[in-house]
Order: C-alpha cells, then structure tokens, then sequence
C-alpha cells in the first residue's frame, strides 16, 4: 500500500478581470490569483489486489464517488498517460476545510492535489506544465491550483527543479486559467467572511453575459501587481477589482445584503474597511492590518455577526500568499 497526504490551499483572486469570450462559451480572464493557508487535506492511498476502482470518500456527504472533482482528476491524468490500473484501488479521501460554492476554489483545489499526489505515487514523471494541461482540461482554477498545491507541499521539483519562493507567491493568471506568471510578494493576512449559503459559478457567468457588461481596465490589474511586488499591501484595497461582483448580486440579491450586513457590522466594531467579494462568491475578504490585529477586530466581527437572524455568517482568519 502506498500513501501520501497533501494539503489543498484555498485561492483568492485579488483582481477579476474578463478580458471576452471565446467561441467555445469560455471566458478569458486576466487575474492576481494567491494561495491562502486556508486547506483541505486530501488522502490519497494506492491499494494492491483491488478491482481497478477509483473511490472517493468526502467530510462533505454531497460529494462522494464520481460526483466529486477529485475523481475526475484522477480519471483525467490515468487517461492523459494511458496508465491502466487493473489489480488496484485509487482511494481518495478528502476532508473539507474550505466551504463550499464559495469562490474560494475548494473543489479545484482538491483536484489539483489528486492529479499533483498520482503523479508522485504512481510515480509518471509528468511535467509541472504536464500537470497544468491535465488540470486545464478540468476546470479553469485548477492550473493555478496545481502551482499552489506544489508550493504548499513542496513538490515543485517535479519541474526541473524549479521552486517558488518560500515567503509567498500571488500569479498573474490569463487566457482561461492555463497562462500563468509568479511573482513573489510578502504574505499578509486577511478575513474571510462566508454568509452561508452557495454560489453557482456557471450561473455567475451567464447574469454578467446577460447584463452585457464589460470589463475592467487592464491598468488595475498592473496597478494590484505592482502594490504586490513592491510590497505595498494595503494598497490593494483602492486597486481591487472583481467583474463578477455585479453579476453575482444580480443572480443572487442575498449576496449583496450579505455584503450591506458585513459593512454594517463593521462600522458598529471599528472595523470600516471595504468588504471584497471573492471569486464568484459568497465569500467575502477584508484585509487587515496590525492595528485592527491589536484592536481585535476579527473577534469583534464575528461575535457581532453571530447574532445575524438572515445568515449563517463563518469568519475565518487567513494569511493569504
């Protein structure tokens, strides 16, 4: 029997920005993507004399067997190296940290650890751009995922040695989530704030088709980027942007309400920094500096918003990068 257990970082995108859209109904995208130590563990094991299955166990009952990510991932890179299985087990247990329909990357982050943990277990000596292209055909998250997943666990050698560096990363992220460009920046720490219910992607995409939005400028994007490089953290505030932001609170008016809920609160703890949405959402970030950390306004903010009849509020601490 062979064993590895990895850890599956949540991502946050610092910048959103939809670039079009492409003849296949994918939208092309130009983001500041970085990990968080936000994680999932997922447990893969390698089991001799089993019937050639893959099985999937998850914390979360909705996502067992073949209904989850991760089995798709492991179906994916068995097909992309022609690699049969007969006489073996692929058991893939996933314990879930990061909520759900978040906008966090939870499931595309799980799948990037299976298809990063088969390729050291089973030992096929892919490429990190191997990898990448694998998880590309599985969603559009799941390439920067795969780079997270090797930072987090320090598996990069499999890329010829190549490594990133040890005090954070944040990517520049493009075309339809397989263009990617790191670029090193300090780890800084920031709230995330979930209101307790699910987002779908899909349909996130299709309100900002229907409302015929445009994107934002490509100049904010830079702008982030530089903030980041420079190390001017609190900075990404006045340059943060997410074109989802709109559509999202069209598709789904709780979400706006949640976010009016989460400033109100802040206001009533000192605590009057813009409120992100992350991703497609529910999630929502405030970033934080030291003297909020003193003031302890995450305690402040998540007492305050416990008593909240409308939602399920969760607000999670996290050191993104």
């Amino acid at each position: 029997m062979m064993e590895l257990t990895l850890g599956a970082p949540a991502k946050v995108n610092l910048s959103l920005r939809i670039v079009g859209r492409k003849a296949n109904g994918y939208h092309e995208l130009d983001m500041l993507m970085a990990p968080t130590d936000l994680c999932d563990t997922v447990k893969i094991r390698i089991t001799k004399h089993g019937g050639a299955d893959i099985r999937v166990t998850c914390s979360d009952q909705r996502m067992q067997g073949s209904n989850n990510i991760a089995y798709k991932a492991a179906a994916a890179i068995l097909q992309y190296t022609g690699r049969r299985i007969s006489g073996t087990d692929i058991n893939i247990n996933i314990e879930k940290s990061i909520p759900v329909g978040a906008g966090l990357g939870g499931g595309s982050a799980d799948a990037a650890a299976v298809i990063v943990g088969l390729n050291k277990l089973l030992d096929l000596k892919l490429s990190k751009g191997q990898l990448i292209e694998i998880g590309h055909g599985i969603g559009s998250d799941v390439p920067f995922c795969i780079e997270a997943v090797l930072n987090e666990n320090n598996e990069s050698s499999c890329d010829s040695g190549s490594s990133v560096a040890d005090k954070g990363f944040v990517a520049r992220v493009g075309g339809t989530g397989e263009q990617i460009h790191d670029i090193s920046m300090k780890k800084f720490k920031a709230l995330f704030v979930n209101p307790g219910f699910e987002v779908n992607t899909g349909s996130v995409y299709k309100k900002y088709d229907e409302l015929g939005l445009v994107g934002s400028s490509s100049d904010v994007v830079d702008k982030m980027e530089k903030a980041l490089t420079n190390n001017e953290i609190f900075s990404l505030d006045e340059y943060f942007i997410n074109d989802l932001t709109i559509p999202a609170f069209h598709a789904y008016p709780r979400l706006e309400a949640a976010r009016d809920e989460i400033i109100k609160t802040g206001s009533k703890t000192n605590m009057e920094d813009p409120v992100h949405m992350v991703g497609s959402g529910s999630t929502f970030m405030i970033f934080l500096n030291e003297s909020m950390e003193k003031e302890r306004a995450p305690f402040s903010i998540e007492e305050t918003l416990s008593v909240c009849d409308d939602y399920r509020f969760t607000v999670i601490p996290v050191v993104v990068g």
